[in-house]
């Protein structure tokens, strides 16, 4: 019995001495047999920088109307200064706001269904107390890129030459009849939505807005068929996809709300 606690107690002694060389070991820079190297964790890198555009995109454009049925002016810009553009964009003649006013309809174009609120309740009140639904000012399809650099300047400049597209009030593009009445318009869809001619060449965007005024002047039905026409031709020729107001891709059904609207029924 005593000779195997002495057995065990040397035992003891060689486990100790076998730890306090294996520390001294590691401390004098003897590598582990398993590696001391550690795992490189890919979230502790800097990210690289993105290359996505961040430009705010526009929301909404259900309020770029001109007011009234003139004419647009189209914009001269040979010998223009680059200063004046901003002040002949403050002193262009339109109103984000008072066209929505002047044109009420039966169905708001944000809206895929009709939809109450305490504002318009006529369940609340009488019939002949309820205010009119306001009438949408626009048509609105966008066409998005497909390539993720988005459409090139030189690309849309050719586009917008070819579909009749002149540059004029607001700062974008419209599409006009043979009295210079503004049928339907072309927006960029980077905030705040106008373009520069003189610097388009080099520039990208993710987007367009295209847009048409209501009420439509003259033939409301062949108007929206050209203006249907021509978005479908620039979204094969510059390779992007059509959405709706709802920034859905657009279907058969959303195109008969749209020409429901613009035929005014």
């Amino acid at each position: 019995m005593e000779d195997l606690r002495w057995i065990l107690l040397g035992l003891g002694v060689a486990v100790l001495i076998g730890l306090y060389l294996f520390s001294r070991l590691r401390r004098d820079g003897v590598s582990s047999p398993f590696g001391d190297d550690t795992a490189h964790d890919p979230l502790d890198a800097p990210s690289a920088p993105g290359s996505r555009r961040s430009e705010p995109l526009i929301e909404d454009i259900t309020g770029w109307t001109e007011e009234g049925t003139r004419p647009v002016r189209r914009r001269v810009l040979d010998g223009e200064a680059v200063s004046e553009r901003p002040a002949q964009r403050r002193a262009a003649r339109f109103s984000y706001e008072s066209t929505l006013r002047e044109t009420p309809s039966h169905l708001p174009l944000h809206d895929e269904e009709p939809t109450f609120d305490a504002t318009v309740n006529t369940i609340e009140h009488d019939a002949d107390q309820a205010a009119p639904a306001e009438k949408a000012s626009v048509v609105p399809v966008y066409l998005v890129a497909r390539d993720p650099q988005g459409f090139t300047g030189a690309q849309l400049i050719e586009a917008f030459a070819r579909h009749g597209f002149e540059f004029g009030e607001m700062d974008v593009y419209h599409h006009a009849d043979a009295q210079g009445h503004a049928l339907f318009s072309l927006m960029n869809g980077i905030a705040p939505g106008t373009f520069d001619p003189a610097s388009l060449p080099g520039q990208h965007t993710p987007a367009l807005a295209l847009f048409l005024r209501l009420p439509v002047h003259g033939q409301p039905g062949l108007v929206f068929e050209q203006f249907l026409d021509i978005a479908h031709r620039l979204a094969e020729e510059l390779d992007g996809s059509l959405l709706d107001q709802h920034r859905e891709e657009l279907s058969s059904e959303a195109i008969d709300r749209m020409r429901e609207i613009a035929l005014g029924e």
